[in-house]
């Protein structure tokens, strides 16, 4: 990564309390690149910053400001899709609820979709953590493959 994009990226915390950690975490680089990069860069006085102490820092002034242009910060997408999971034994599941009853469902909860692939495609089985039934997945909420089919098969799990 060339000075004039690190700069960039470094000119959206300008003036702010902020730490290594959570520039690293906000650009997605390794704090320990990043720490190094800073240092390296303020020693060559391209720019400026100031240790607070408690490990926050703030950056200070970046030379030839005004001829760098800001980088927008991209933030990393949500890449985990919850997946909505039923007991199908509602009359007799302790975890129902009275709505979810109403809806013939027992009780609910949600699994990650790549934990649900993985035990789908496992010699493992997916039951009722209350009463050990057969559990359904909500198969609208399955996310889509690159081919256009969901990534888990629509198939009971039992």
């Amino acid at each position: 990564m060339d000075d004039e994009k690190i700069l960039g990226i470094l000119k959206n915390f300008v003036g702010e309390k902020t730490t290594f950690k959570k520039i690293s975490e906000d650009l997605g680089l390794d704090k320990d690149f990043l720490i190094n990069e800073i240092f390296r860069l303020d020693t060559e006085k391209k720019l400026s910053y100031l240790a607070l102490g408690d490990g926050k820092i703030r950056i200070g002034a970046i030379l030839n400001q005004d001829s760098i242009e800001k980088t927008n910060l991209k933030k990393p997408k949500q890449t985990t899709r919850m997946i909505k999971i039923s007991c199908m034994n509602w009359r007799d599941c302790p975890g129902a609820t009275d709505k979810s009853k109403k809806n013939s469902e027992g009780l609910i909860f949600r699994i990650s979709s790549r934990s649900l692939y993985k035990i789908i495609n496992s010699t493992s089985i997916l039951k009722c953590p209350a009463c050990s039934s057969i559990v359904e997945y909500d198969k609208s909420s399955l996310p889509l493959g690159e081919d256009g089919e969901t990534i888990v098969s629509k198939k009971r799990i039992d």
